[in-house]
């Protein structure tokens, strides 16, 4: 019975392509912290909050000692049973250069916790190449295509900037007309990253 509630667990996570288009079943409350080196752009850095239906489900499967908190074993399973089989879709992770998709495979890092009843996962996405923006467009959108997953991005509160080099740059939280959720009835929304010239 276990092994069944992690299975449907991780693949409620997951959004599957054969719910398609379904209103949301998971909320989650995103902040996306644009992680610069030397001026350009390595990775992202998130910080997932999850709704209190999903967390309670996921504090049941996997905080086994019931302390309010996940020890090196219970993340260890966490992982493997509720986030790797994530990177199919990217990680929720939407990612363009120069306006051409690139694909988020790798991630490190990942910390997941319990605050305040609710699970947060913390992690960063690491893009292929660090990209400059000073000479090439980038802008990044942390949705779920499928919208069985809601990820709200709060355009003020919700991004950040840090890193060498980022104190140059400047951001913008824009409707991505070409990113339609539920029918149409909303839009993804994407963030714009401006550095110098560009």
């Amino acid at each position: 019975m276990r092994i069944l509630k992690t299975l449907v667990l991780a693949l409620a996570l997951l959004a599957p392509a054969a719910v398609a288009e379904a209103h949301p079943h998971i909320w989650i409350r995103a902040t996306a912290t644009l992680q610069f080196e030397d001026g350009k752009i390595v990775g992202i850095r998130h910080e997932w909050v999850f709704d209190d239906f999903f967390s309670n489900a996921l504090i049941t499967d996997f905080d086994k000692n019931k302390d309010k908190q996940f020890d090196a074993a219970e993340v260890k399973e966490l992982e493997a049973n509720a986030f790797v089989a994530l990177k199919e879709f990217g990680y929720f992770t939407h990612v363009r250069v120069g306006g051409k998709p690139v694909t988020i495979e790798t991630v490190r890092d990942f910390a997941p916790a319990i605050k305040g009843g609710a699970v947060v996962y913390r992690f960063t996405a690491v893009l292929p190449q660090p990209v400059d923006p000073r000479a090439t467009p980038f802008d990044a959108g942390i949705y779920d295509h499928s919208y069985y997953v809601d990820v709200e991005v709060n355009p003020q509160l919700g991004v950040k900037l840090a890193g060498g080099g980022s104190e140059a740059c400047k951001f913008a939280v824009v409707e991505d007309k070409e990113a339609p959720l539920y029918f149409g009835a909303t839009f993804a929304r994407r963030i714009e990253i401006r550095c110098g010239q560009n």
